[in-house]
């Protein structure tokens, strides 16, 4: 189960690339003309991170590595567990013939073993990574909520002495902390900016991204996203904050900011929304040197986004041709006696046997029963038989009843050995055959 939830996981990683790039392509061409509608974009890569949803198309869509890998993953664990459950050839049709075997085949395949180790030890580290990413920031909530239980509430305004910027706290009732020390224009503005994280619902945004997070922590595209979502919320949150502003009040504003981003303490959670967050050049220039906004950026912004979350989940099919083990024995033979294989079963299938040497049993596989096959037909069966184990294995890739599995005693043309199985005038030992129908037929 873990490792499966890894490929899937790694699976929604590689298409959400897709969509972090075209949006990280349509920010720098609309150059901060619709700073609102791409927090919508970034909210779109959030949700494509944590939906477990794709849509396979065998004419368009996505390539997608990961599918690919969890194809090959599947071959190589039906091959493991069928390793590991019998290292020799079984079947309900047919087992322990009265005969020693000297050369039993090992049919342990290790081909896919390095694959398996590879998927197996990713997905363990990948699970230290989202239990190390969950606890390092439940441990740090937990301290800043310690911090912030000592805060005094003045106007719905928290103010506390432990913290040295202003940031919305939590999660379902989120409220609004700002330093004691701060007062006078700062505290307003603070507030300002603040109160406009407060009312968008900024916290569960930002929450969202957590979650992703968590499991696509390996991801470097998930990381930018979630940093250029962190800017992208804050100009609009600038924009909205100094939107009825007088210039006097913008030069105070951004000048709170600066105050602020050179306090030296970041705190380490990347789930509060704080007034210092962003990159503070950027944030400078948006404030000073504002771009229109453009209707029309920000409804192509709009369409793109949902053009390309819609293409995101659309991921092309691959084609998986066959994903049931063969050993490499049942592969040389379907090599080496292709006549054997994908015989018709509506008559039943016939097992012709023969005792070339005492204690030494050939077969041959022919399709139908009630079978008399002249003497030409013998001498095919008898140089092109195979061994009693060899056949085991052919039967074992027919989905056939054991009512419909004949087996038929036949004259070794080219022995002298008389006994056994050998008929004489057309009968048979009637006490070997038995015995040996038996243990062919044995369920």
């Amino acid at each position: 189960m873990p490792v499966r939830l890894f490929l899937l996981i790694l699976a929604i990683s590689f298409q959400s690339v897709v969509i972090i790039l075209c949006t990280l392509l349509f920010r720098k061409i609309s150059n901060r003309r619709c700073n609102r509608a791409m927090c919508f974009l970034w909210t779109l890569v959030a949700v494509r991170l944590l939906l477990p949803i794709s849509f396979a198309s065998h004419k368009a869509g996505i390539p997608n590595p990961a599918n690919y890998l969890t194809a090959e993953y599947e071959v190589a664990a039906q091959a493991d567990r069928h390793a590991s459950a019998d290292n020799t050839i079984s079947n309900q049709h047919i087992s322990d013939l009265p005969i020693p075997v000297s050369n039993t085949a090992d049919f342990s395949n290790t081909a896919h073993t390095p694959l398996l180790i590879i998927i197996r030890t990713a997905s363990f580290i990948w699970i230290l990574g989202v239990l190390f990413f969950c606890v390092y920031n439940i441990i740090a909530y937990i301290k800043l909520r310690v911090k912030l239980s000592e805060s005094i509430s003045e106007d719905n305004i928290m103010l506390c002495d432990h913290i040295h910027i202003p940031f919305v706290f939590g999660l379902f009732r989120p409220r609004i902390f700002i330093p004691s020390n701060l007062a006078g224009d700062s505290r307003r503005d603070a507030i300002a900016h603040e109160s406009v994280h407060l009312n968008r619902k900024d916290n569960l945004l930002r929450f969202l991204y957590i979650c992703a997070l968590a499991l696509h922590w390996f991801n470097p595209f998930a990381w930018i996203a979630f940093r250029t979502f962190d800017r992208d919320l804050e100009l609009a949150c600038d924009d909205s904050a100094i939107s009825s502003m007088t210039k006097e009040e913008k030069d105070s504003y951004v000048n709170t900011l600066l105050m602020l981003s050179c306090s030296g303490n970041r705190n380490a959670l990347i789930h509060i929304s704080s007034f210092s967050n962003g990159l503070v050049r950027e944030r400078l220039v948006n404030i000073l040197s504002p771009q229109k906004s453009s209707r029309g950026a920000v409804i192509a912004c709009l369409t793109i986004g949902v053009v390309v979350f819609s293409t995101s989940l659309i991921t092309h099919a691959h084609e998986n041709v066959s994903v049931v083990f063969e050993n490499d024995t049942l592969q040389a033979l379907r090599q080496d006696y292709p006549q054997y294989f994908n015989l018709p079963t509506e008559g039943g299938l016939t097992v012709f046997v023969s005792e070339p040497i005492s204690g030494e049993y050939r077969c041959a596989l022919v399709a139908g029963s009630n079978l008399h096959p002249a003497n030409a037909d013998l001498l095919t069966f008898r140089n092109n038989g195979v061994d009693p184990e060899a056949m085991n294995a052919i039967l074992s890739t027919y989905d056939i009843s054991q009512e419909n599995i004949h087996i038929q005693p036949v004259i070794d043309l080219l022995s002298s050995y008389s006994g056994g199985l050998n008929t004489v005038e057309g009968q048979t030992d009637s006490v070997v055959f038995e015995r040996l129908q038996q243990r062919l037929l044995k369920d």
